[in-house]
Protein backbone atom coordinates (compact mmCIF):
# COMPACT_ATOMS: atom_id res chain seq x y z
CA UNK A 1 0.00 0.00 0.00
CA UNK A 2 1.98 3.21 -1.12
CA UNK A 3 -1.19 5.61 0.52
CA UNK A 4 -2.66 5.42 3.61
CA UNK A 5 -4.92 8.78 3.89
CA UNK A 6 -7.95 8.68 1.94
CA UNK A 7 -7.62 5.31 0.78
CA UNK A 8 -9.76 2.51 0.56
CA UNK A 9 -8.35 1.44 3.83
CA UNK A 10 -8.97 4.13 5.42
CA UNK A 11 -12.62 5.12 3.89
CA UNK A 12 -13.87 1.72 5.13
CA UNK A 13 -13.07 2.10 8.83
CA UNK A 14 -14.66 5.43 8.65
CA UNK A 15 -17.70 3.87 6.89
CA UNK A 16 -17.60 1.17 9.78
CA UNK A 17 -17.37 3.89 11.97
CA UNK A 18 -20.13 6.04 11.02
CA UNK A 19 -22.40 3.07 10.92
CA UNK A 20 -21.72 1.91 14.27
CA UNK A 21 -22.89 5.04 16.00
CA UNK A 22 -26.42 4.13 14.70
CA UNK A 23 -26.13 0.86 14.34
CA UNK A 24 -29.60 -0.06 13.37
CA UNK A 25 -29.43 2.53 10.19
CA UNK A 26 -29.00 1.96 6.59
CA UNK A 27 -27.36 4.43 4.17
CA UNK A 28 -26.67 4.68 0.82
CA UNK A 29 -22.88 5.38 -0.56
CA UNK A 30 -24.66 9.22 -1.09
CA UNK A 31 -25.02 9.05 2.22
CA UNK A 32 -22.61 7.52 3.39
CA UNK A 33 -19.99 9.68 1.19
CA UNK A 34 -21.94 13.12 2.24
CA UNK A 35 -21.58 11.83 6.07
CA UNK A 36 -17.91 11.12 5.35
CA UNK A 37 -17.55 14.69 4.12
CA UNK A 38 -19.38 16.56 6.74
CA UNK A 39 -18.04 14.55 9.27
CA UNK A 40 -13.88 15.62 8.19
CA UNK A 41 -14.66 18.84 7.58
CA UNK A 42 -17.15 19.59 10.61
CA UNK A 43 -15.99 23.02 10.81
CA UNK A 44 -17.01 23.88 7.05
CA UNK A 45 -20.65 23.36 8.29
CA UNK A 46 -20.64 25.17 11.71
CA UNK A 47 -21.06 22.27 13.91
CA UNK A 48 -17.31 22.14 15.12
CA UNK A 49 -14.77 25.03 16.05
CA UNK A 50 -12.19 22.66 13.83
CA UNK A 51 -12.18 20.35 10.99
CA UNK A 52 -10.95 16.78 11.52
CA UNK A 53 -8.11 17.09 8.74
CA UNK A 54 -7.68 20.36 8.67
CA UNK A 55 -8.45 23.22 7.02
CA UNK A 56 -8.25 22.90 3.14
CA UNK A 57 -9.77 25.57 0.66
CA UNK A 58 -9.71 22.44 -1.68
CA UNK A 59 -11.65 20.36 0.33
CA UNK A 60 -14.99 20.48 -1.71
CA UNK A 61 -13.38 18.93 -5.05
CA UNK A 62 -12.20 16.12 -2.87
CA UNK A 63 -15.97 14.99 -2.63
CA UNK A 64 -16.49 12.83 -6.29
CA UNK A 65 -13.01 11.17 -5.86
CA UNK A 66 -14.29 9.97 -1.74
CA UNK A 67 -17.73 8.94 -3.47
CA UNK A 68 -15.68 6.63 -5.35
CA UNK A 69 -13.55 5.45 -2.87
CA UNK A 70 -16.21 4.86 -0.27
CA UNK A 71 -17.92 2.62 -3.54
CA UNK A 72 -15.20 0.89 -3.34
CA UNK A 73 -14.49 -0.08 0.32
CA UNK A 74 -18.18 -0.65 1.05
CA UNK A 75 -17.99 -3.38 -1.76
CA UNK A 76 -15.15 -4.70 -0.07
CA UNK A 77 -16.54 -4.15 3.67
CA UNK A 78 -19.93 -6.33 1.86
CA UNK A 79 -17.28 -9.28 0.82
CA UNK A 80 -15.82 -9.26 4.41
CA UNK A 81 -19.09 -9.30 6.00
CA UNK A 82 -18.61 -6.48 7.90
CA UNK A 83 -21.94 -4.64 6.13
CA UNK A 84 -24.94 -5.91 5.12
CA UNK A 85 -26.92 -4.35 1.69
CA UNK A 86 -30.45 -4.37 1.11
CA UNK A 87 -32.48 -3.25 -1.56
CA UNK A 88 -34.42 -0.15 -1.00
CA UNK A 89 -36.66 1.71 -3.34
CA UNK A 90 -33.69 4.53 -3.45
CA UNK A 91 -31.49 1.49 -4.46
CA UNK A 92 -28.80 -0.56 -2.75
CA UNK A 93 -28.37 0.80 1.34
CA UNK A 94 -25.90 -0.84 3.68
CA UNK A 95 -26.04 -1.08 7.16
CA UNK A 96 -23.59 -2.65 9.55
CA UNK A 97 -23.32 -6.47 11.00
CA UNK A 98 -23.03 -8.20 13.87
CA UNK A 99 -19.03 -8.71 12.90
CA UNK A 100 -18.72 -5.35 11.72
CA UNK A 101 -19.82 -3.78 15.11
CA UNK A 102 -17.34 -6.54 16.60
CA UNK A 103 -14.64 -5.15 14.45
CA UNK A 104 -14.92 -1.36 14.74
CA UNK A 105 -15.15 -1.46 18.53
CA UNK A 106 -11.68 -2.62 18.71
CA UNK A 107 -10.74 0.71 17.11
CA UNK A 108 -10.02 2.55 20.34
CA UNK A 109 -7.87 5.61 18.53
CA UNK A 110 -8.08 9.41 19.42
CA UNK A 111 -8.68 9.91 15.66
CA UNK A 112 -11.59 7.20 16.23
CA UNK A 113 -12.75 8.93 19.20
CA UNK A 114 -13.04 12.25 17.50
CA UNK A 115 -14.42 10.79 14.39
CA UNK A 116 -17.24 9.23 16.19
CA UNK A 117 -18.21 12.53 17.68
CA UNK A 118 -18.05 14.42 14.21
CA UNK A 119 -19.75 11.82 12.65
CA UNK A 120 -22.46 12.17 15.82
CA UNK A 121 -22.72 15.97 14.81
CA UNK A 122 -23.12 15.38 11.18
CA UNK A 123 -25.73 12.65 11.34
CA UNK A 124 -27.76 15.38 13.26
CA UNK A 125 -26.82 17.85 10.32
CA UNK A 126 -28.36 15.78 7.65
CA UNK A 127 -31.36 14.65 9.20
CA UNK A 128 -32.40 18.50 8.92
CA UNK A 129 -31.89 18.09 5.27
CA UNK A 130 -32.31 16.12 2.19
CA UNK A 131 -29.98 14.16 0.22
CA UNK A 132 -30.60 16.54 -2.85
CA UNK A 133 -29.87 19.78 -0.61
CA UNK A 134 -26.59 18.23 0.78
CA UNK A 135 -25.39 17.32 -2.73
CA UNK A 136 -26.06 20.75 -4.26
CA UNK A 137 -24.40 22.50 -1.28
CA UNK A 138 -21.24 20.16 -1.85
CA UNK A 139 -21.47 21.07 -5.33
CA UNK A 140 -22.48 24.79 -5.17
CA UNK A 141 -19.55 25.47 -2.81
CA UNK A 142 -16.76 23.27 -5.01
CA UNK A 143 -17.89 25.30 -8.11
CA UNK A 144 -17.53 28.27 -5.74
CA UNK A 145 -13.95 26.90 -4.68
CA UNK A 146 -13.14 26.59 -8.38
CA UNK A 147 -14.42 29.74 -9.67
CA UNK A 148 -12.08 31.34 -6.78
CA UNK A 149 -9.05 30.27 -7.89
CA UNK A 150 -9.55 30.72 -11.40
CA UNK A 151 -9.93 34.39 -11.09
Amino acid sequence: MTQLFNSTFELSLRVLLTLSIQEKSEQTIDELATGDFITTYNKTFGLSPSNLHGDNELSFTEFALRRHLISKATFQLVREGLLEVVQSPNGFKYSISSEGVSYIQRIQSNYARDYRLAAQRAQNYMKTKSEAELLNLISQEASNVLKRRTQ
